[in-house]
């Protein structure tokens, strides 16, 4: 079938399949490079602000928990209105970070820790109550034991969110090396694919200069019959 097409659709077949894989490696490229781009955009946009907004309430509860001592420690009226207005800036910023962070939450394993966190600071709050209480009554030596209680507690959800750290380091991890394969193996095609595409035009190139070849032999042919008739 081809052997019986002329030059000019031997010249445009060729062509056309160069033009078809220049294509496709062109869409091949563009696929792959998203494939890399999602990556670095979950690394950006999920698993680092997750560490730095869980870092932030982290502090913000030890920030918190100084505030309380200094608060049930303060003689003044100066230092006890400080401690107060303190106790309420972090709790309204733990607040704040945690309504970031929710909405970051990306595994079923990152929201069973999350919500334990959330059991464990609720019932230190709740603790946080009492204080406050024995606080106004002046109970100043009973306060002082409620705090040296609520160690543990504070302890066990501080532990809580270094875990919900490492979770997000790990994820931050494996989004870098899941984009470094992406990118090794669409290094790897893209190159096959370019070899192919060489191969096939010098293969292309070849068929074509035989067919004109063979075109202008056919014609060199008929001429010389037709002057020695």
């Amino acid at each position: 079938m081809i052997k019986n097409m002329n030059v000019s659709s031997k010249l445009g077949l060729g062509f056309g399949i160069l033009i078809i894989l220049v294509v496709l490696l062109g869409i091949i490229s563009i696929q792959k490079m998203s494939n890399v781009n999602d990556q670095s955009t979950v690394i950006t946009e999920n698993w680092m602000p997750s560490i730095k907004v869980v870092e932030e309430i982290n502090t913000g509860t030890s920030d918190f928990r100084i505030a309380q001592y200094d608060r049930i420690l303060s003689k003044t009226p100066e230092g006890i209105k400080k401690a107060e207005e303190d106790m309420e800036k972090y709790l309204a910023g733990i607040n704040e970070d945690r309504a970031v962070y929710e909405k970051l939450i990306s595994s079923s394993e990152e929201k069973v820790l999350y919500i334990e966190f959330s059991k464990q600071f609720d019932k230190y709050l709740e603790i946080h109550k009492e204080l406050l209480v024995l606080i106004k009554e002046n109970k100043v030596d009973d306060a002082e034991k409620i705090m040296r209680t609520t160690k543990v507690n504070f302890a066990e959800f501080s532990d809580t969110l270094l875990k919900l750290v490492e979770i997000n380091v790990n994820g931050g991890n494996k989004a870098n090396t899941d984009g470094d394969e992406i990118y090794d193996n669409a290094k790897i095609l893209l190159i096959s694919i370019m070899i192919i595409c060489v191969i096939l035009s010098i293969l292309i190139a070849l068929f074509i200069t035989k067919s004109i070849t063979g075109s202008l032999k056919n014609v060199q042919e008929g001429m010389i019959s037709f002057f020695a008739y």
